[in-house]
């Protein structure tokens, strides 16, 4: 895991410098390195399902839930 996938977002009362000090001092220790997983111009399946399962030893946890809807102009009153 490097520093390079990282998103953070903040919102309250939280001053940017503040946040950021707070940031640099954490992740001082954690080197840059190149993702080993490209997904750019990747088309999705078909048929929608996509079941993927990464085993790692870190703590964290990233979920996407999605797959295919109705169309807009479907009658189905919503």
């Amino acid at each position: 895991f490097g520093i390079g996938g990282i998103v953070i977002s903040a919102a309250g009362n939280i001053k940017h410098k503040d946040l950021i000090d707070k940031i640099k001092k954490n992740i001082s220790g954690m080197k840059n390195r190149k993702s080993i997983n490209d997904f750019t111009g990747q088309e999705p399946p078909e048929n929608g399902r996509v079941k993927k399962i990464h085993d790692s030893k870190t703590s964290s946890v990233h979920m996407c839930f999605g797959g295919l809807g109705c169309r807009r102009r479907a009658n189905s009153g919503l």
